[in-house]
């Protein structure tokens, strides 16, 4: 079983989950993202948008194709006055077609739900082990105005820095949906 994506299980589904990295900054600017709805649109976490930063690429793996992104930040959910951490970007080009988009999972989520975070961050303090996806069990602890808190079934931590924007997946009759993105945890955003 997975302890967490702190210290996961490397993760070989979820092939709609990738990296996002901000081109033209140095460090300290990897973050994840998945494709939804279509196979040019991808979700995030929306302070995984750095300040002054233009350029944006997202891709599967380091040594793959990577994909130019331009992001809505004022998008629609802001406009309706929720002020949630969530970033949608648009693809220059569509990823491959082997490659489904996860569907958005639109039900409110209930506390005790389980659900699946998957993202490419480190795997504890110090290691520098991004790049890898991996995945973890999560439990539902509070629900309240479209948030939700999560635990990590079998560790104290959910998630780290780089999983940012990785979804929080609940599985409905074999399909994967997107609940959530990764925003923050108790070693911060």
């Amino acid at each position: 079983s997975a302890d967490s994506i702190r210290s996961g299980d490397v993760d070989l589904g979820h092939p709609a989950v990738g990296m996002l990295h901000a081109a033209n900054k140095e460090t300290g600017t990897l973050c994840t993202a998945s494709v939804v709805l279509n196979r040019k649109t991808i979700l995030t976490a929306r302070h995984c948008l750095w300040a002054g930063v233009e350029t944006y690429k997202f891709g599967f793996s380091v040594e793959g194709e990577w994909i130019p992104v331009v992001f809505e930040t004022d998008n629609a959910l802001n406009r309706l006055g929720m002020d949630l951490d969530i970033a949608v970007g648009h693809l220059e080009t569509a990823v491959p077609e082997d490659v489904a988009p996860m569907p958005l999972y639109l039900d409110a989520p209930r506390k005790d739900e389980e659900f699946v975070m998957v993202g490419f961050g480190v795997t504890g303090d110090g290691k520098p082990d991004w790049l890898v996806k991996r995945w973890n069990h999560n439990g539902i602890d509070w629900v309240e105005n479209n948030k939700f808190g999560m635990h990590a079934l079998f560790d104290e931590d959910v998630t780290c820095p780089a999983d940012s924007g990785g979804p929080a997946t609940h599985t409905v009759d074999g399909q994967d949906y997107v609940s959530g993105v990764a925003t923050q945890s108790n070693r911060g955003p």
